[in-house]
């Protein structure tokens, strides 16, 4: 096994692992457990360490990709990695700022998430003349993050309306 191999399935068993406990993050943050939030952090970091390693690997097998697949690899990496953080900082009630909040995930994060995705819809053809493993390694490191987002921020809008219901019973 050489090293590109075993960093990939490395980086990849340590996503599925933060993904799940991600999914128990999220469980207990909708029941208001305490600990849903070190559990969140702990996730998110995961999920962003998990995501750095393979920025690790286009070193490794840069002259055999394609420069736009990896210029999107890369910008879909750091895109995932800011809003992951962002989510981390604004789920888990790391900061008291609402500015601070906002400004990784709202203002950093959303605009970056647009231009990856532009990007990658633009280059979409260089993929379809690369090799499996790089597929393999685009579902497993660009699509599998994406849709983890975009559950995670589903669950969010969910915990934000169930948060917002607790308050007004609370009130009357």
């Amino acid at each position: 096994m050489n090293s590109y191999t075993g960093l990939t399935r490395l980086a990849f068993k340590l996503f599925k692992i933060s993904i799940s406990i991600l999914f128990l993050a999220w469980l207990a943050k909708f029941r208001f457990i305490p600990g849903g939030d070190n559990l969140f952090r702990l996730a998110s970091a995961g999920v962003a360490l998990s995501l750095i390693l393979p920025l690790n690997n286009l070193n490794i097998k840069a002259n055999t990709l394609n420069p736009n697949l990896r210029y999107m690899i890369i910008l879909n990496c750091c895109a995932l990695i800011i809003l992951y953080l962002g989510m981390m900082v604004k789920v888990s009630h790391l900061v008291d700022d609402p500015f601070v909040k906002d400004i990784l995930l709202d203002i950093i994060g959303i605009p970056l998430m647009l231009i990856a995705i532009l990007y990658s819809f633009t280059h979409y053809k260089d993929l379809l003349h690369t090799s499996e493993l790089i597929k393999t390694y685009i579902v497993q490191f660009i699509a599998l993050p994406w849709l983890l987002f975009l559950f995670s921020y589903l669950f969010y809008l969910i915990y934000s309306l169930t948060l917002i219901r607790a308050i007004m019973d609370e009130a009357s």
